[in-house]
């Protein structure tokens, strides 16, 4: 198993590895996005796997719910916007000598 594979936990990327395929998340947010931007617009979408989670009104509620949930396992926050534009999505490695907690 790969990975962009691993349900589990956030891969840990090397610096010349490809970014993650996020793809899956995604096509979750496409499914619900009319919902979405009639209901939710400016929200956050909480996407895990397969499954929407749930929706938010801030980037920090959604991670109270996702982090004690899910641990720092592969989850996104995703932002409910009229259309789509481009988005960035970081990918942070908690595990880099350079991340420290702050609570």
């Amino acid at each position: 198993m790969n990975a962009q594979e691993t349900q589990e936990g956030w891969p840990c990327l090397g610096e010349n590895d490809p970014p993650l395929d996020l793809s899956r998340e995604e096509a979750v947010y496409q499914r619900h996005c009319e919902h979405l931007r009639r209901d939710h617009l400016g929200e956050i979408a909480l996407i895990y796997g397969d499954d929407l989670i749930g929706v938010f009104p801030t980037l920090g509620a959604a991670m109270d719910v996702a982090v004690p949930r899910f641990g720092w396992g592969r989850w996104i926050c995703r932002p409910i916007t009229e259309r789509d534009e481009p988005i960035f999505i970081p990918h942070v490695d908690h595990n880099h000598p350079s991340f420290r907690r702050t609570s």
